[in-house]
């Protein structure tokens, strides 16, 4: 902890606080640990914005509609699957992933599989 120069949380009062959060603590006893809030938080607020524009909203919830109905039904996860076998045998995704409803970078993960 000695050589700790940074700290990155998202916001919550008890990991950011300025009176009794853990960088508060952190900083008491290591003074040169600066608290920066974190970077993907920002992201996740930046796509909130995003998500005002209602083209992109209903791309996004017809994307889930679909992940959702070969994630749930187990017959149309067998065709998609048999699907993938047959068009893009060489893939390693197999599986569509959910959107995140918080994190950014695991919705972005999300879109690129889809």
């Amino acid at each position: 902890m000695t050589k700790c120069v940074g700290q990155g949380y998202y916001g919550a009062a008890n990991m950011a606080g300025h009176l009794s959060g853990v960088q508060t603590r952190i900083r008491e006893n290591y003074p040169k640990a600066r608290y920066i809030h974190c970077a993907i938080h920002r992201l996740n607020l930046t796509l909130s914005n995003v998500m005002s524009v209602p083209a992109i909203r209903n791309c996004l919830g017809v994307v889930s509609q679909v992940v959702n109905l070969f994630r749930n039904h187990s017959n149309a996860n067998k065709i998609f699957q048999e699907t993938i076998q047959e068009h893009a045998p060489d893939s390693k995704k197999k599986r569509l992933l959910r959107l995140c409803d918080t994190r950014f970078i695991e919705r972005h993960d999300s879109i690129i599989v889809f």
